[in-house]
């Protein structure tokens, strides 16, 4: 069942996180969340980086009023 999650987590279609500095050969099991509280806001996206022979666990928060200015991309 784990590999199950896996697989479904790495089909997660939402580019402008975690994914978004990682090159599209490599695989990227992640799940993200939205989240508000009050009037501010948070994204929340971790994962596994299946950097080949050294694969990585990765987690990112933010929060901030601006939810624009929550993704960590270029």
């Amino acid at each position: 069942m784990s590999e199950q999650a896996l697989e479904y987590l790495a089909k997660t279609d939402y580019r402008k996180g975690l994914v978004a500095g990682v090159p599209p050969e490599i695989t990227v099991a992640y799940k993200f969340g939205l989240r508000k509280i009050n009037e501010m806001k948070q994204l929340h996206d971790c994962g596994i980086v299946y950097y080949p022979d050294h694969p990585y666990l990765l987690c990112v928060m933010t929060s901030g009023p601006f939810p624009e200015y929550l993704h960590y991309y270029r």
